[in-house]
């Protein structure tokens, strides 16, 4: 059975062809996928329930009180050096009579 072409054929530059591989509607009335449609919409109606759903859920909980800030575990005191001014971990610094030194070199010249 032939099918009459009631829009002349074309829609928006596309070939009655390529529309009816596309399941494009040819013209008003076609009912070609309409059952697709159907289920594409019910989709949708499901997401946005869903997607009510949880946003009523997270609203209607308490926020949760901040953390206080966690103090990094391998945190080490920074300590000057009384010659050059670098800030380094004081596990590290090298002690002299004036205080705590970056390096021996500075110490040195600290006890001239």
């Amino acid at each position: 059975m032939a099918r009459q072409a009631c829009c002349g054929g074309v829609v928006r530059g596309v070939g009655a062809a390529a529309a009816g591989l596309r399941r494009l509607a040819l013209c008003s009335g076609s009912f070609v996928g309409t059952r697709d449609v159907k289920y594409l919409i019910l989709l949708g109606v499901i997401v946005v329930v869903v997607w009510f759903w949880r946003n009523k859920k997270t609203a209607s909980r308490e926020p949760a009180p901040p953390r206080p800030p966690a103090e990094p575990p391998n945190a080490a005191e920074m300590r000057p050096c009384q010659h050059c001014g670098l800030h380094m971990p004081a596990a590290d610094m090298v002690q002299g009579p004036a205080g705590l030194y970056c390096s021996t070199e500075h110490r040195q010249l600290a006890e001239r």
